[in-house]
């Protein structure tokens, strides 16, 4: 200050003077108060107060929170979308391993005990240990790491007092995420580690004496075990032949974009249509098994259950993929070929042999075909099967009615099985 002087006109021992500091001109303080006084034969004495520190601070800190890279999702819709601090709640970070929450504060005044940062997650909530150091130019950092598989919410709270003003961010915006103390809660923050996990049981579950041959209809049971699941992310390819390995138009197939991670790159996949309806339908079991689509209702909501019907008939082969929102992959499922097929083998055909001599045709004549010298005939049937292949024949004589009784009555075959290793639609014996 300049010199302050005293009324002379008053003669008096005791003196005083009261002093106001401009906020115009001081908007932060921090320090003591010292003075000098002089008398009028030219003593001075002086003093600081050094028990009391003046603070004076006008100006808010600001925040700003930045976060390490994550796959950013639309919260309600699960699209992959570009992060907006400003509307941060409409956002979920997922990552795969770990979580880091920097924050930066700006603020001439700082002192940490005023910043409580807390994690908080479905089960508990924690205050983080935040080392802040100081960066220079009035600005503080800090940083909050987070692992472990979970949802998570990290917050930092401003403990205000009267003489202070609210938390901004760097807009100069206050952030008030409450009506009682301005506080910052951030997006919902997905740690997952764990790869999902595909299990694949079947209805019938057992084939007939073939292994793998089914004369009805069968229906595949999917089951994913994962917490951070979208249905979109499951790719199911189904391959539907017949014994030739001819593709069969039993399914309708589309080709359809996946992303492949968070950096956009795409693969093309060709899927069967009703894979859109397998999205649709995915259910949750209750505690009593029961399909539901209530995930109140769920024994546990991380079990999402869907259906493949194999109604047609063909040779079939079913792999199924799937990644999760946070990048983890499940182990491919692949079924071994199996095969539907409800229609009765077809174009049945019996043929004779026919290698009689010039006598033995004029008496297969004159007797009007019931003569034939030849010790035995050759008879060669065929059928045909185009999907299951023809496993075996088995064929019967009997005599004609009213033959003579000199002639066989009955012959009989065991089983006769063709060659599985040919894979062929027409099979035929002799």
């Amino acid at each position: 200050s300049e010199q302050i002087h005293t009324d002379s006109s008053k003669m008096q021992k005791t003196e005083s003077i009261t002093i106001s500091l401009p906020a115009e001109e001081a908007e932060q303080l921090r320090g003591n108060i010292s003075f000098e006084v002089h008398d009028r034969s030219g003593n001075h004495s002086s003093m600081t107060d050094d028990d009391r520190v003046i603070i004076v601070d006008s100006i808010s800190p600001k925040l700003e929170a930045k976060y390490s890279k994550a796959r950013v999702m639309n919260a309600s819709s699960l699209i992959d979308a570009p992060y907006d601090e400003n509307d941060r709640h409409d956002f979920n970070l997922y990552y795969e391993d770990e979580a880091v929450v920097t924050f930066s504060i700006k603020e001439a005044n700082f002192y940490p005990e005023k910043y409580i940062v807390k994690v908080n997650n479905m089960f508990e909530e924690n205050e983080a240990n935040v080392d802040w150091k100081y960066l220079g130019n009035d600005t503080w950092t800090g940083e909050v790491k987070i692992t472990g598989d979970g949802d998570y919410y990290v917050t930092l709270q401003y403990v205000n007092d009267r003489f202070e003003d609210d938390l901004v961010d760097s807009d100069g915006t206050p952030i008030k995420d409450d009506n009682t103390a301005p506080f910052y809660r951030s997006p919902k923050i997905v740690v997952d580690n764990t790869d999902p996990e595909i299990e694949v049981s079947y209805e019938p579950s057992d084939a007939s004496a073939n292994e793998i041959y089914f004369d009805g209809a069968r229906k595949a049971i999917v089951t994913i075990k994962e917490h951070n699941f979208r249905a979109d992310d499951v790719v199911v390819n189904v391959t539907a032949k017949d014994i030739q390995g001819k593709e069969l138009d039993t399914f309708e197939y589309i080709e359809k974009n996946h992303v492949e991670n968070p950096e956009e790159k795409t693969y093309i996949v060709k899927e069967y249509r009703e894979n859109a309806v397998l999205r649709s339908n995915w259910y949750y079991l209750d505690k009593d098994g029961k399909p539901t689509e209530d995930i109140n209702e769920a024994d546990n909501p991380d079990i999402h259950v869907a259906e493949i019907q194999f109604d047609n008939n063909a040779r079939y082969t079913l792999e199924i993929n799937y990644r999760d929102l946070a990048g983890n992959d499940a182990a491919e499922y692949k079924s071994a070929e199996f095969v539907v097929d409800k229609v009765n083998p077809s174009d049945l055909k019996i043929e004779y042999s026919d290698h009689k001599n010039c006598w033995e045709e004029i008496l297969h004549d004159i007797t009007f075909g019931y003569y034939s010298y030849n010790p035995s005939v050759e008879v060669t049937i065929t059928a045909t099967d185009e999907i299951a292949g023809v496993d075996y024949f088995s064929w019967k004589y009997e005599r004609e009615e009213n033959a003579s009784e000199s002639n066989v009555d009955i012959l009989t075959s065991e089983q006769i099985h063709t060659d599985s290793s040919k894979m062929q639609k027409t099979e035929s014996i002799t």
